[in-house]
């Protein structure tokens, strides 16, 4: 060995300008690999953090009664947050005179499952209790309300409709042309908050509504979707996910892998995996 070192230095000094190329092409093949790898991660938080505007959780589950009452005893999620979809779950402030401006759909969540969904700014406080609603500036703006913080507002409440071939149809989410609006009843609401383009929901919805599910006597007939946020988000959660809709016999879900994807947790359809990774594979060969 010592004869191998010995011969190895006498090469190094009688090359030096050799010794230094190569010393040096070592040094920025290092540097670029490692740059690579940085550049890597933080493209993959960045696109997260992007992702995860849309709402904060790794999941949604359809569930009854007994299904929540399982999840929710689960020590890998750290917070389930529950959207509900009620019979009556539009709106029209001129039932009288339909129009895209005035005629849209609540989305209706507890009080986690606002925390987990309103990600962009606002003003005042988030819905915490039944009849407190969250309302987008733009919504206000556009139909000349002059709603504010703290105001006590009638809202006509009910479910639009479309008939086509002479059945009818539900609506909800975007406007659509010659729907109908049904009313139930005109409701009294509280704004708490004024959001500025949430991101996740501003597209769909102009009214983020709070619904107490505790005060409400559901039974297994009764489906609500589960927002699922786990305590550890890494390559295994995709797994984790999976295991959780297994064990408690859960047949309609969403699992976000635009998000997993960015924390290594790759699905075997995965577009990473088909692109970027072979991209970084050439990158690294060069």
């Amino acid at each position: 060995m010592n004869i191998v070192n010995s011969l190895t230095l006498r090469h190094l000094k009688e090359n030096k300008g050799r010794t230094l190329v190569t010393t040096m092409g070592i040094i920025v093949s290092v540097a670029m690999i490692t740059a690579v790898f940085v550049a890597l991660s933080s493209f993959m938080n960045l696109f997260a953090e992007i992702t995860y505007l849309g709402g904060h959780y790794e999941a949604t589950l359809d569930v009854n009664q007994t299904q929540l009452e399982q999840i929710k005893k689960d020590g890998r999620i750290s917070n389930i947050g529950i959207m509900y979809e009620p019979e009556n779950d539009s709106y029209c402030l001129t039932p009288d005179n339909i129009t895209k401006n005035t005629t849209g759909s609540f989305y209706t969540f507890d009080k986690v499952g606002i925390t987990q969904n309103v990600t962009g700014e606002y003003e005042g406080t988030l819905p915490e209790r039944e009849n407190e609603i969250a309302v987008e500036q733009e919504f206000i703006d556009k139909n000349n309300l002059g709603w504010k913080v703290g105001d006590i507002v009638k809202i006509p409440v009910g479910s639009r409709y479309q008939i086509e071939n002479g059945q009818q149809f539900k609506v909800n989410g975007f406007f659509t042309k010659n729907e109908e609006f049904v009313t139930e009843s005109v409701q009294d609401f509280k704004i708490t908050a004024i959001l500025n383009n949430n991101p996740g929901t501003s597209l769909n919805c102009s009214i983020i509504r709070c619904f107490d599910y505790s005060l409400h006597q559901a039974t297994d007939s009764d489906f609500v979707t589960a927002l699922i946020q786990l305590k550890e988000v890494n390559y295994k959660s995709l797994d984790v996910i999976k295991d959780i809709i297994k064990q408690n016999n859960i047949e309609n879900y969403y699992i976000n892998t635009d998000y997993l994807e960015m924390h290594f947790a790759f699905s075997e359809d995965s577009m990473v995996l088909t692109s970027l990774l072979p991209l970084l594979a050439v990158v690294l060969v060069i």
